[in-house]
């Protein structure tokens, strides 16, 4: 019995390896011969072990986050717009969010030009000037 959770042990160990490099949770259990269910059943019931799964896949967010500050400072000019848009939102935004506020200005002076001959001929001043009388 010991030499079997040794020997479970030692392959759950070798699945989080493999996903820490990057495999999907099933192709890691394919490689190491044990089923996702016995992955997923012993990561819910061993804390310890999904402590320091879920410390290593933080780990893989941190490598990443690394690379791309590295590419930005190199000028990479892609990894600097998603670094500055992502981490200094109140002062990089993209372009396209401002045109589109530009171009449905655009698009609302136009129906109001279009709507002008008719509120002249109806005598209208203000269409969004409601009487309140009582």
């Amino acid at each position: 019995m010991e030499k079997t959770l040794k020997n479970n042990n030692r392959k759950l160990e070798e699945v989080k390896l493999y996903i820490t490099q990057g495999f999907t949770v099933k192709k890691s259990c394919e490689k190491v011969g044990i089923g996702r269910s016995t992955f997923y059943k012993h990561l819910s019931s061993n804390k310890e072990f999904k402590d320091s799964f879920y410390q290593e896949l933080d780990s893989r967010v941190f490598d990443v986050e690394d690379s791309l500050f590295k590419q930005a400072i190199t000028g990479n000019t892609t990894a600097i717009i998603f670094f500055l848009t992502n981490r200094a939102k109140d002062r990089w935004k993209h372009k396209s969010e401002i045109d589109l506020s530009i171009q449905k200005a655009q698009q609302l002076k136009s129906v109001t030009d279009e709507l002008e001959p008719l509120q002249k001929a109806l005598g209208i001043s203000n269409p969004f000037k409601f009487n309140n009388k009582n």
